[in-house]
């Protein structure tokens, strides 16, 4: 940002040396050293010029001198002021931890368009309706929006957004201040780098219950390398390569301790953008209760003149934000200030011109510059080009071509290279699109039926000459352009509230007076002035949007509020800034030179010169003119003086000279509404001219302590001119109101965290509608949601609201419909508590196949209450602490279950059978297995144990036997039912051996079956075990064995002869009757 608006450098001209205050002149030795730059001064010299009054040889003040060749006074083209950012705010006030919505619109005042316009914002607080003359108010928060704006000349852009206050935000006034800048660079309403030379503002209160204060840092009590520093006088200089040590006071008001952080970023010039950055400093800042702690941060000297130290703490969701700014003495710098055009678009043949200001930061003139001016089109190609070659002075200077456009251009860039000794130190491009500034300037494209025509035409042509170009391929170029052409050129489709007036004027040179004589050429020029109006129309305690339906019939109030910041003064050029003005209605311009030497001071530096104003402006009441409302009489505007301001009256030999702190009551007027339904309302607030008065001067500090001597001073008075604010609405048909709103929320919630509030409510109507909420309970709206605008019937939207102190809390809601109807008032209440906890089931929750209650894993979080046992599970709860309780299970194993299949009934047996036992086991469990089987007789448990497998056989002796069967799953847990079956088993009657047919048949071999028959078994059994072959030795004359009886009955012996057939023998061998005997009786042996 290259500007400005600052009290005029010094211009160099010889002065005219000025006789002291004693009644001698000045020795011709002490003019010398006087004539001298006072920095050179030696200690024996400082101590000869004590008591004279100091005539340097440095220029005037308020001199502009005379312009330079080829260059143009700048401010008539470029106007400080000309772009209004006429915000404003529904609310005229809100709570901590609520969203206030600003609205409205950026109007540019100038017949050029501004392209590439930001705005950017700075909240500010006056708590308790302090308010420091010197040092301004304490600075919350600064940002710029997002969005970047481009205005027609004379036209005007919608503008929304929104601000979080804090949680934990003070009570008190605060303020919302609008700047704006383009190109990040070049401000055309107030000066960002500033507190006090601001554009539009808004002002609302924050009604806080819990005022414990929050952690900031002390404007007040700021020095650099010890000198006290101001926010609102002239910033302090220092030579080329001195380190500044910068001194913070950071202030804990809590009786709690806390560790804050600070951050120290050290900008050239100011913080609009990041390459402007020099140095990042970031600090945790330990603070006990109470404790007030000195921060420090050493700036290292840059090759810039101007440092901006921006100094941020935070505590919570609080800010306290520092901006410092100081300067070097030694360095040849220079700045570029808004280049422009002065016309859009550019016209064949029509005059236009190109021009921007451009300026020196230091004192003096800076030698050997070029700045380059150049159009170019949308494809780089000059259109005109200007370069001025020359001296460039503190004091604001303008450069401007006049050229003529050879066609018309409404897309093109401008171009400004600023050049010392041949390297470019600055250079900046502005880009002006009609697609952004007018679209209706953008060149026309041609209708349908002229493309048309165009492409039938070309087509006839290629056609014509088709059968001569056909080898040529123009044939198949014809088809192909039939089906592209049309494409290329058809194209597709062209797609009451508070307000704010801030006026800017300039203000002839104040000339000095020097000793008793009458003002001379000397003083300070190109001064400026700004005042901001501001006015709100309120119904039933809440401030209307601009549009609004308004009920026949109802009162609304209109109001303006003289604000401490709302005035402010500046030169122009170099570094330096102004103080505020201030509203007094008593204020006077001195008239002669005993008047102006008691005018007030702003404090300069060691060894400098002290430049000193004071300016007021008397607070004009306000009329009302309009259709469709009948307005009483204005009221308010009562005048409250205060104590002497310490730090004006610092260097005035008497109080009658000092500026007291006076503040004023609001001016408002009653209006009552007559419109009839639809007829529209017009309101125009109208402030008159005010008048205005000026002091200034200029003397010498020898030291902090030290009575300056005053050199010249001078006064002048002024005007204001009239200004005014329009406001249009619409007298509402009668209409139903909303239904009353249903509020969700968690309750309780916790403190110093944000809970969600969901509102819905209807409209009988279908009209759009907005949700109010009155969090203090003080009958006004503290939020409104959405925080602009309105939503349609029945639309649910979401609020976040945050207490910081524990407690029972209540709030209202209502619903407001867009024709100003309210809904009937719903009282909530909320339990906000320090500790929340939520019961929450541990992992033993869910668990299954359990045999015992468990003991551990039970709850993640909460109170754990008893375990009980409910047969098959066991149940607990964890309880939570002003939360929600959860109820936990864990299941018992389910016991398995047994069964027997085989036999299927009691039965009775002999001891002769044996008997086939199956049984079956299942798992209740879904993933469970059996893992045992058990068969007992005695007891499911105990007992003898027959098997351990599911299925077997066993044969048992005579006796009554009850089998049991159980199974073991793989929790270790046996079946219970335990299934059982009655064995009888009996002893049968004797049974005698018998022999079987084998018994006396004649065999060769041993004999293998039908050896026994035992009677009385329901088949022959035979048994080897009961065979006995006889003999086995000696001549085999037959097969013996035994049939035993059994159950007592008796054996019987059984036989058969053995047989060595002869005729077999021989036929088979050959051989005779007796070889054959004998080779059987071998194999029989060998049996």
């Amino acid at each position: 940002m290259s500007f400005l608006l600052f009290l005029v450098s010094f211009q160099a001209q010889a002065q005219t040396p000025v006789t002291g205050i004693s009644d001698g002149g000045v020795p011709k030795d002490i003019q010398i050293i006087i004539d001298r730059d006072s920095k050179t001064w030696t200690t024996e010299e400082k101590e000869k010029v004590t008591g004279y009054v100091i005539s340097t040889n440095s220029p005037s003040v308020g001199s502009t001198g005379p312009s330079l060749p080829g260059t143009v006074n700048c401010f008539d083209y470029y106007h400080f002021g000309s772009v209004q950012v006429d915000l404003s705010t529904t609310l005229s006030q809100t709570v901590p931890g609520a969203t206030i919505g600003f609205s409205g619109e950026i109007k540019n005042n100038n017949v050029y368009p501004i392209v590439d316009g930001q705005v950017y914002v700075k909240i500010f607080k006056v708590k308790n309706g302090d308010f420091n003359q010197e040092n301004g108010s304490a600075l919350v928060d600064q940002f710029p929006l997002e969005e970047m704006f481009v205005i027609p000349a004379l036209g005007s852009k919608k503008i929304t957004f929104s601000w979080n206050v804090p949680e934990n935000a003070e009570g008190g006034e605060y303020t919302a201040a609008f700047f704006f800048q383009t190109s990040k660079r070049y401000n055309l309403l107030g000066l960002s780098f500033t507190d006090d030379v601001t554009g539009n503002q808004v002002h609302f209160s924050v009604i806080s219950d819990d005022d414990k204060g929050t952690v900031a840092l002390d404007k007040n009590t700021v020095t650099l390398n010890n000198q006290t520093h101001r926010f609102a006088a002239f910033p302090l200089r220092f030579a080329k390569d001195e380190n500044v040590k910068v001194v913070v006071r950071i202030v804990n008001p809590r009786n709690e301790a806390v560790t804050v952080p600070v951050v120290w970023k050290l900008y050239a010039w100011d913080s609009l953008r990041e390459e402007a950055l020099r140095d990042t400093k970031i600090e945790a800042v330990q603070l006990k209760p109470k404790e007030i702690k000195e921060i420090s941060y050493t700036a290292l000297p840059i090759k810039e003149i101007v440092s901006y130290l921006v100094v941020e703490t935070s505590d919570q969701a609080s800010k306290s934000i520092l901006n410092i700014r100081f300067a070097r003495d030694g360095i040849e710098e220079t700045r570029i200030n808004f280049p422009s055009i002065v016309a859009y678009p550019l016209e064949k043949n029509k005059e236009n011109n190109i021009f921007s200001c451009v300026h020196s930061i230091g004192d003096g003139v800076v030698k050997d510059n070029s700045l380059t001016l150049t159009l170019r089109d949308e494809k780089e190609r000059v259109i005109h080009t200007y370069t001025y070659e020359g001296d460039i002075t503190s004091a604001m200077m303008g450069i401007k071509d006049s050229f003529v456009p050879l066609k018309n251009y409404t897309t093109f860039s401008l171009t400004a290279n600023l050049k010392h000794k041949g390297k470019t130190v600055e250079e900046v491009r502005v880009v002006y699109d009609c697609r952004d500034i007018d679209v209706n300037s953008c060149p026309k494209p041609m209708s349908t039926t002229t493309k048309v025509i165009i492409v039938v035409t070309v087509l006839l042509f290629i056609f014509a000459f088709g059968k001569i170009l056909k080898n040529k391929g123009i044939i198949p170029l014809a088809v192909y352009l039939l089906i592209v052409l049309p494409a290329l050129f058809l194209g597709t489709p062209n797609s009451a509230e508070a307000k704010s007036v801030s006026v800017t004027q300039s203000l002839p040179i104040l000339g000095f007076y020097e000793g008793s004589a009458n003002p001379g050429g000397n003083g300070i020029g190109g001064i400026s002035t700004t005042v901001t109006y501001n006015a709100t129309v309120s119904l039933f305690g809440a401030d209307l949007v601009d549009g609004s339906s308004i009920p026949s019939g109802s009162t609304v109030r209109v109001q303006w509020a003289p604000g401490s910041s709302n005035t402010s003064w500046v030169g122009t050029g170099g570094t330096y800034d102004s103080p505020y003005g201030r509203w007094d209605s008593s204020a006077k311009s001195c008239t002669t030179y005993s008047d102006c030497y008691g005018i007030n001071t702003i404090y300069g530096s060691f060894y400098r010169i002290i430049y000193q104003g004071d300016m007021a402006i008397t607070p004009p009441s306000f009329s009302i003119s309009g259709s469709g409302l009948t307005c009483g009489t204005t009221l308010g505007g009562v005048r409250t003086s205060g104590p002497y301001n310490a730090f004006m009256c610092q260097y005035v030999p008497s109080p009658t000279y000092c500026a007291t702190v006076v503040s004023y009551s609001p001016f408002y007027a009653d209006c009552v509404v007559t419109a009839l339904s639809g007829e529209s309302i017009t309101m125009n607030v109208a402030y008159p001219s005010a008048s205005g008065a000026m002091r200034a001067g200029e003397f010498v500090s020898y030291d902090s302590g030290s009575t300056a001597t005053y050199s010249r001073s001078g006064g002048l008075s002024f005007s204001v001119p009239a200004q005014a604010i329009s406001f249009s609405f619409v007298a509402a048909p009668p209409s139903s109101p909303p239904t009353t709103p249903t509020v969700t929320y968690q309750n309780p919630s916790l403190v110093n965290t944000p809970v969600d509030f969901t509102v819905t409510s209807t409209d009988a109507d279908g009209d759009n509608i907005r949700y109010g909420f009155d969090w203090d309970r003080n009958n006004t709206i503290d939020e409104w949601v959405p925080s602009v605008g309105y939503v349609s019937s029945g639309t649910s939207q979401t609020v976040s609201h945050t207490w910081s102190t524990t407690g029972y809390k209540y709030f209202n809601a209502k619903t407001q419909d867009i024709n100003n109807n309210y809904s009937t008032q719903v009282l909530k209440s909320i339990n906000i508590v320090s500790t929340i906890v939520n019961g929450v089931c541990g992992p033993a929750n869910g668990t299954t196949r359990l045999t015992t209650a468990p003991t551990s894993g039970l709850c993640d979080a909460g109170t754990l209450s008893f375990v009980m046992d409910g047969g098959t599970y066991y149940r607990w709860d964890c309880r939570g602490t002003n939360g929600t309780d959860s109820v936990c299970y864990a299941y018992k194993n389910k016991t398995p279950t047994a069964s027997i299949s085989s036999p299927t009934t009691n039965i009775t047996i002999n001891t002769s059978q044996s008997q086939q036992f199956t049984g079956t086991a299942t798992d209740l469990d879904a993933d469970g297995t059996i893992v045992a089987y058990e068969w007992r007789t005695g007891g499911c448990s105990s007992g003898t144990l027959l098997s351990s497998l599911a299925s077997f056989v066993h044969q048992f002796s005579a006796g009554t036997y009850r089998v049991y069967f159980r199974g073991k799953d793989d929790s270790g847990v046996w079946s219970t039912n335990c299934p059982n079956r009655l064995i009888t088993v009996n002893t049968p009657d004797p049974i005698n051996g018998v022999c079987g047919s084998a018994n006396g048949a004649a065999s060769q071999n041993k004999p293998t079956s039908n050896l026994c028959n035992t009677v009385g078994l329901p088949g022959p059994v035979v048994s080897p075990e009961n065979i006995s072959v006889l003999p086995e030795s000696g001549t085999p004359s037959s097969w013996t064995w035994t049939c035993a009886g059994e159950y007592g009955g008796t054996d019987v012996s059984c036989s058969s002869n053995t047989s060595c057939g002869d005729n077999k023998c021989q036929r088979t061998k050959g051989e005779s009757p007796a070889t054959c005997r004998a080779d059987c009786k071998v194999k029989f042996f060998e049996f």
